[in-house]
């Protein structure tokens, strides 16, 4: 099922995709939209670290599926190729740690509410993943904005 939220999102986030996602609004580095029955507050990293030549577009998104019953899915897109086989983490506060479960295009929390709520509460996220070429990576996310961005997308998907 996570496969298929994150192929949603690789979709309408292309530029070639007829029906784009709708913002809904910002909130600070925050951003909250709708599109086809998917609700999420998405953001990019203030901060990216990695001995790498060249990367991809990079999002933390806060999911909300309604017509599934699904609430505050955390998924990210990296930007490279994932080794599945590595650790992935997220950390939060540099306190707060949640492992992810990776596939090649994209990292999922195992434990959603719980990373949702420490978001909700914390200043900073940092990803550690790690590419398929063996490069690792963190990127640091800011979570102020967060809460509201989270609270529009999904009053958005109960309208």
């Amino acid at each position: 099922m996570k496969i298929t939220l994150f192929t949603t999102l690789a979709l309408c986030a292309s530029s070639a995709m007829a029906a784009s996602p709708q913002l809904i609004g910002n909130y600070g580095k925050w951003s909250a939209y709708k599109a086809d029955g998917v609700c999420f507050a998405a953001c990019q990293p203030e901060k990216s670290e990695g001995n790498y030549t060249s990367r991809g577009d990079t999002f933390l998104m806060v999911s909300h599926r309604p017509k599934e019953n699904v609430k505050d899915e955390i998924s990210t897109i990296m930007g490279y190729a994932i080794n599945t086989n590595a650790p992935a983490e997220i950390l939060i506060d540099d306190k707060t740690k949640y492992e992810l479960q990776t596939t090649p295009e994209a990292a999922f929390a195992k434990e959603d509410t719980k990373v949702a709520t420490s978001m909700k509460k914390g200043m900073k996220l940092i990803i550690h993943a790690t590419s398929s070429r063996g490069t690792l990576t963190t990127d640091t996310y800011t979570l102020k904005g967060f809460t509201k961005a989270n609270e529009a997308a999904q009053k958005a998907c109960k309208s």
